[in-house]
């Protein structure tokens, strides 16, 4: 596990009508912006690429994990949750 990794500040999550999850990050040591989709069924998770306008899926099994678990504590953690079911009227 890097220490990039393990420096993830998650800020909040955007529960998909699809299954998946959109969340948003603050990597600590550069201070940059990471955004996620996590899929829990099918154990993926991937990562957003702005320079190449694509979704990148995490094949490093321990990036995935540290990110999983800095997911799963966040959740714990209270930090600000939404669901993209209550924006359909919008």
């Amino acid at each position: 596990m890097s220490s990039k990794d393990q420096d993830l500040n998650f800020k909040y999550v955007v529960r998909l009508t699809g299954g998946g999850i959109f969340c948003s990050t603050k990597d600590g040591v550069t201070g940059r912006t990471r955004v996620f989709l996590v899929f829990k069924d099918q154990e993926k998770i991937y990562s957003r690429n702005a320079l190449k306008e694509t979704w990148d899926e995490l094949d490093d099994r321990q990036e995935f994990q540290c990110i999983w678990e800095g997911f799963v504590n966040a959740i714990r953690n209270g930090i600000p949750s939404f669901s993209s079911a209550n924006l359909a009227g919008i």
